[in-house]
C-alpha cells in the first residue's frame, strides 16, 4: 500500500482546483477521461463520497487522498489518454497545483503518456503509482475508474 504522501501526491497529480478551460468531459464512466473529471470535479466541490465512487472498487487509499480536502488549490485540465484494453493512462495538465507543502505543474498533454521509450506497460505502472504526470484508470464491467496504488 502506498503511504498517505504517495496518494496525496496521487491526487495532486489527478488535478486539483478550478479548470484550466478548454473542453474537459463530463464526468462518468465512459471513458478514462469522464472517470477523471468525475474524480476532481467531486474532489473540488467538496464531496469525498462522491468522489470515491470514480476510483476503482479496490481503491482504499482514496479516503486518504481526499484528507487533503480543502488544502488543495491551482488549476486543471484534462491532456490527453492512451488506451490499451481494460487500462488507460489520463495525462492532467495543471498550474501551481498545490497541496501539503508539495506543488507541482504541467503543460504537457502527452506527459506520462507511452511514446519512444516508454512502453505503455511501464507508462501505466508508473501512472498507477504516481510517479509521472499521468494517473491510470481501469475498466471494469464496461465501466472506467481511477486507479490508485496498483499498476492491474
Amino acid at each position: 500500500m502506498r503511504s498517505g504522501a504517495a496518494v496525496v501526491a496521487a491526487a495532486l497529480l489527478a488535478g486539483c482546483g478550478t479548470s484550466l478551460g478548454g473542453t474537459d468531459p463530463p464526468a462518468g464512466h465512459e471513458s478514462p477521461a469522464s472517470a477523471m473529471a468525475g474524480f476532481v470535479g467531486n474532489m473540488l466541490a467538496n464531496r469525498p463520497a462522491a468522489a470515491c465512487k470514480y476510483a476503482a472498487p479496490a481503491a482504499s487509499p482514496c479516503a486518504i487522498a481526499l484528507a487533503a480536502e480543502g488544502k488543495l488549490s491551482g488549476t486543471w485540465r484534462i491532456g490527453k489518454t492512451a488506451i490499451s484494453g481494460n487500462r488507460a493512462i489520463v495525462d492532467v495538465e495543471y498550474a501551481n497545483a498545490c497541496g501539503l507543502g508539495i506543488c507541482i505543474n504541467n503543460s504537457d498533454p502527452n506527459a506520462g503518456l507511452p511514446g519512444p521509450g516508454l512502453s505503455f506497460d511501464t507508462a501505466f505502472k508508473q501512472a498507477s503509482n504516481a510517479k509521472n504526470y499521468a494517473m491510470a484508470c481501469i475498466r471494469i464491467g464496461g465501466a472506467w475508474y481511477v486507479l490508485f496504488g496498483k499498476s492491474g
